[in-house]
């Protein structure tokens, strides 16, 4: 109700002061159901009660999804967003609204530790009977203990500046390592070192 009340209010507003005031509102709004969400997800997972649907579907279309819907962030922070697309149709059978919760965590993540100019892409590739899927960025990049760590839940990593952290809780990553756990599949991290970028990934 706050959310929908405050960007009403916001589109209305012909003062400047009170519309940016309404849309840190919304903004703060958008945080709390994050938060929730994860919350959820996160205990959903420790009680063993997350449902995994799996289902057959076209891989390449969930990709070109998530890509669509990033490219437009990706514009308004001045990031160059490429997609590398697999030549052919590949099927899988998997929960494709938990696949696509994991791939646009990787995403996000990636664009926060991206500075402007700077460079993300996303790949993907089928490999013998399953898919590789990579989120690789040109960002400031991980220590080699944070590999794992990251992965902890309310974890973040060292390299994420300040007000950047303050959106997050540290809980998508380890949602993430869970739901491709719960496909029988791996998830990774992997960067040369700080200042050198880093590729997420998951089978």
């Amino acid at each position: 109700s706050v959310q929908g009340y405050a960007s009403m209010l916001s589109e209305e507003a012909k003062n400047p002061a009170d519309k940016k005031v309404l849309d840190n509102i919304v903004k703060s709004t958008e945080s709390i159901n994050r938060l929730m969400s994860d919350l959820l997800d996160a205990a959903m997972m420790q009680t063993g009660k997350l449902q995994i649907t799996p289902k057959e579907f076209v891989f390449n279309n969930l990709v070109e999804d998530i890509y669509n819907q990033y490219i437009i962030v990706a514009r308004q922070r001045n990031i160059i967003f490429r997609m590398v697309e697999f030549p052919i149709p590949i099927t899988v059978i998997a929960d494709r609204f938990r696949i696509g919760q994991v791939l646009s965590n990787l995403v996000n993540n990636a664009f926060k530790f991206t500075p402007v100019g700077g460079v993300v892409e996303l790949r993907y590739l089928k490999e013998e009977n399953h898919i590789r899927v990579m989120v690789i960025d040109s960002g400031s990049g991980l220590v080699h203990l944070e590999r794992v760590k990251i992965f902890e839940k309310f974890q973040q990593s060292e390299a994420l500046a300040e007000d950047l952290r303050k959106l997050g809780w540290g809980l998508g990553l380890s949602i993430a390592q869970d739901i491709i756990e719960a496909h029988n599949g791996a998830i990774g991290a992997d960067s040369a070192g700080l200042g050198k970028g880093s590729v997420f990934w998951f089978a």
